[in-house]
């Protein structure tokens, strides 16, 4: 069976004008700085996934701020492809700035004129530079079905 993208929530954690990293110790990018990270359950919007992760990684609440981008991103070496995801990029609010230690790595919070002297992921940088500025056009929705039929659609 083939691999297939990895469908990936990515929280940018933002309190006063810093941002919420970690630093991963499990692939891919281990040693890198890196938005908070988590796959998408079946069950959950695209922000409450990020939501949860967020309170799984870092022990804070936060509030979705919206949706910024959807990206497929691949990792290769060469010819190979080691990693492939798609990946929401979402802008996450937090009251706090007191986090939990977590087991997926060290966190630290971060000035944006800090991103640029971190190790960190380039493409990590690149969404929190570039993409978190503006408002994306990104729609959920949710089509119902019953005895095969599709019965109604809601956004979400």
């Amino acid at each position: 069976m083939k691999e297939r993208p990895v469908p990936t929530v990515l929280a940018m954690i933002t309190h006063k004008d810093r941002i919420l990293l970690i630093k991963r110790n499990k692939y891919p990018y281990i040693g890198y700085w890196a938005l908070i990270a988590g796959k998408l359950e079946m069950d959950e919007t695209v922000e409450e996934a990020a939501i949860r992760e967020a309170k799984e990684e870092t022990g804070l609440a936060c509030r979705s701020m919206g949706i910024k981008a959807v990206i497929h991103e691949r990792l290769k070496e060469g010819e190979k492809t080691n990693f492939s995801g798609i990946l929401f990029f979402v802008h996450l609010g937090s009251e706090s700035e007191t986090f939990s230690e977590s087991d997926e790595g060290d966190l630290r919070w971060f000035s944006r004129s800090e991103l640029d002297d971190a190790r960190m992921i380039l493409s990590d940088r690149w969404m929190i530079k570039d993409l978190s500025k503006d408002s994306a056009h990104i729609h959920q929705i949710i089509i119902e079905e019953k005895d095969g039929e599709l019965v109604s659609m809601k956004k979400v």
